[in-house]
């Protein structure tokens, strides 16, 4: 069995700026409201869409800028 030398090339891309990922404190700071009301949003289908990433719940940068250039709830 030969093995696998991996090179620079071989290496995952880097994320796009629009694709990296916050948690809910850094989300809720972002657009200048408080986790209980992101948290409230959630519950209720509205605000910013959210990824899982195991029991995280996390928001794309891109997500977070449409919301807030869409001005409404999902």
């Amino acid at each position: 069995m030969a093995v696998r030398n991996y090179g620079v090339n071989d290496a995952v891309s880097p994320l796009r700026e629009e694709d990296v990922l916050f948690s809910r404190k850094e989300a809720a700071r972002m657009l200048r409201i408080s986790i209980a009301t992101l948290d409230r949003w959630h519950a209720l289908g509205e605000g910013p869409a959210s990824v899982r990433v195991g029991a995280r719940r996390l928001y794309r940068l891109s997500e977070l800028r449409r919301f807030v250039n869409e001005g409404s709830a999902r």
